[in-house]
Order: C-alpha cells, then sequence, then structure tokens
C-alpha cells in the first residue's frame, strides 16, 4: 500500500471525524493555512505596490494575474492592449525527483513555465506584426542543464587553473558540491568555482568549504 502524501489538507478531511472530542486535530493545520495564505496576500500586496510605484514612473499599468491559470493568460493579453515588447521570464522550479511531484504540481509547472509564454507570444505578436515594430523576449533557465542528479562537468577555480574534469551535484538552497577526477592544488574558501559543459556555462559559485578525498587524506 502506497505511503499518502502528507498534507494539511489532507490532516483536516482525516480530523473531522476526531472533531468532538481531538478538536486540535484540527485547529492546528487549520491555523497552518490560515497563516500561510495570509502571508501569501501580504506578500502578494507588497510586490503590487512597488509595481504601481514602477509604473507611476514609467507611466505603465499593473495588471495581475495567475500564469498557472489558463483564463488568466488570455485576459492579461486582452487587457494589455497594443503591446511593444513582451518579455516571458516567469517561471516555477521544476527540479527534483520525479516521484516527488502530484499531478497537479506538474501542470503548475508546465502551465506557467511552457504555455504561458506561449500563448502570450501568440496573442500579442499580431498587434506586433501589424504596426510593424515590437520585440519578444523569452528567458529560460540554466536549471535544465544542471539536473538534481549528479552531472559531469570541467570546472575552473581561477582565471588561470586549467579546466578540470569533475562531478556536480546540486544539494538545494542554492547549494552544489563538486567532487574533482584528480586533486586540485590551491582550493580556497571564498575563491570562485565555474562549471561547463563544452563551451556552455552551466553555473557557478563561491567555495564554502574545501574538503580532502579519503585517499588523500590516508
Amino acid at each position: 500500500m502506497p505511503v499518502p502524501t502528507p498534507s494539511w489538507g489532507g490532516i483536516l478531511s482525516v480530523a473531522q471525524q476526531f472533531i468532538e472530542y481531538a478538536w486540535w486535530l484540527v485547529v492546528f493545520p487549520g491555523f497552518a493555512i490560515f497563516t500561510t495564505v495570509a502571508a501569501f496576500n501580504v506578500i502578494g500586496d507588497r510586490f503590487r505596490d512597488r509595481l504601481e510605484a514602477l509604473a507611476q514612473r514609467t507611466r505603465g499599468e499593473v495588471l495581475v494575474g495567475d500564469l498557472a491559470v489558463r483564463g488568466d493568460v488570455e485576459r492579461l493579453a486582452a487587457e494589455a492592449g497594443d503591446v511593444d515588447v513582451l518579455v516571458a521570464n516567469a517561471a516555477l522550479p521544476g527540479s527534483g525527483r520525479l516521484e516527488g511531484y502530484d499531478v497537479d504540481g506538474i501542470d503548475r509547472v508546465l502551465d506557467v513555465n511552457l504555455r504561458a509564454p506561449i500563448v502570450l507570444a501568440r496573442l500579442l505578436a499580431p498587434g506586433m506584426l501589424e504596426r510593424g515594430s515590437g520585440h519578444v523576449v523569452l528567458m529560460s533557465s540554466l536549471a535544465g542543464r544542471a539536473p538534481t542528479g549528479p552531472l559531469r562537468v570541467t570546472a575552473r577555480i581561477r582565471h588561470n587553473h586549467e579546466p578540470a574534469a569533475a562531478t556536480l551535484l546540486t544539494l538545494g538552497d542554492g547549494r552544489a558540491e563538486v567532487a574533482f577526477d584528480e586533486p586540485q592544488r590551491a582550493i580556497t574558501p571564498g575563491q570562485s568555482c565555474v562549471w561547463y559543459q563544452d563551451d556552455c556555462v552551466v553555473g557557478g559559485g563561491v567555495i564554502e568549504r574545501a574538503s580532502l578525498t579519503r585517499d588523500e587524506i590516508a
């Protein structure tokens, strides 16, 4: 029997049958949901205030919508009217192990990252062509080149360091681990490390800690 995915909503659903003699099973997850929704609303209002201030400086207009809601994408395009530049850079993280995603999560990632930019470009491009001017900028992410599993790369520590073969493993929270195939000299915390695949830069960061392998320690 598969283990059910834990969620506050699932806890509330099960707890309803125990509410007469175990009320806390309903109160605490309910309060957690309420607090989370309120926090997102506050954060959303702060972003809207910043956008409205930017709109006043640029004589623009703020349109709010959820790119995961299909009707909202079409509504945004209709309300925007004549658009000279479309910059599609909204994105949801879609990395991780496949079994960690439910179907709704997959649909949301695809709707925001793939469908929304294509639909907006399709709806706004005809007006640009008719006016004879306009730009569509579709921004992608390097996440597609740096999966959560081990990735073979060449890594470079300093500008005069010869790139060396290594294995890259992302750890989450913007951190990663790089294991060189051969020992490297003078690796020091605070130095930069850049990772390549062929001629493409797939990422980089500042070295937090350098450690020896078990063979080197021995």
